[in-house]
């Protein structure tokens, strides 16, 4: 009886020692995929600040971008100003010039009849 309990005290302790052997390989198991998770938290932490930052970085740009619009849409506005004012110049100038030929041809046309009468 005392070989029968103790062969059977060695198989539990056998059978303790797989079991032990088991949930130490899957306590190491639940580390490993623990330190894996860690890594990605910490590559998924770099990676959200290097976007915020990249982010920022196209806010400040597209401030810039809509300063310079801005600025170009305000030149824009006075060269058409100018422009109209040219135009209207030229109109003026061309009138005149008109004007100036209407008399020329009139007082050519007076010369030539004074000319046929002489």
């Amino acid at each position: 009886i005392e070989n029968v309990g103790f062969e059977q005290l060695l198989e539990d302790a056998a059978q303790l020692r797989e079991a032990i052997s088991d949930e130490e390989k899957g306590v190491t198991k639940l580390r490993d995929d623990l330190d894996q998770v860690k890594d990605a938290c910490v590559s998924l932490s770099a990676r959200a600040r290097n976007e915020s930052v990249a982010l920022s970085a196209a806010k400040q740009e597209a401030a810039e971008l809509a300063g310079k619009r801005e600025a170009s849409a305000l030149q824009l506005t006075k060269r058409q100003a100018a422009l109209v004012l040219l135009m209207a110049k030229q109109e003026e100038v061309q009138g005149i010039l008109k004007g100036l030929h209407e008399k020329a041809a009139s007082e050519g046309a007076e010369v030539e009849q004074q000319e046929q009468r002489a």
